[in-house]
């Protein structure tokens, strides 16, 4: 039985794995941090922001990460380049769950604006899943 153990200052949010068990995903009120748990506990990027939500396709390569002021990016795995940013809100809200669906063509956003929530469906690029 092998232990490791983070022991970090700061309020922790989301965390995640990817499904391979490859990468390890933790997010805090300032930033999301990939671990590469191949070689531990190496950091191999990082993603400002207060994270309230996480989730990766089914192949293992986009990380999804919903924010408190409604923002969603995509991140390629495992090079953390920054794909692409969706906003989802047209006033003030927060991102409060996320999943892709089980081929990883859409992406679901679930949102909180004061007393309201929405589902949002996104259909991504084919090219992101194939």
């Amino acid at each position: 039985i092998y232990r490791q153990e983070w022991t970090e200052y700061f309020r922790l949010g989301e965390t995640l794995w990817s499904n391979n068990g490859l990468y390890l995903f933790v997010a805090n009120e300032n930033k999301v941090e990939i671990h590469d748990m191949q070689s531990l506990p190496e950091i191999i990027a990082t993603h400002q922001g207060n994270v309230t939500a996480m989730a990766i396709n089914p192949l293992d390569t986009i990380l999804a990460t919903g924010t408190a002021d409604g923002e969603v990016h995509l991140t390629v795995i495992p090079t953390a380049e920054h794909w692409i940013e969706l906003e989802a809100c047209e006033e003030e809200c927060t991102i409060t769950a996320l999943e892709f669906d089980p081929t990883g063509a859409r992406l679901m956003i679930h949102t909180e604006e004061e007393q309201t929530q929405h589902i949002l469906i996104y259909a991504l690029p084919e090219t992101l899943y194939r």
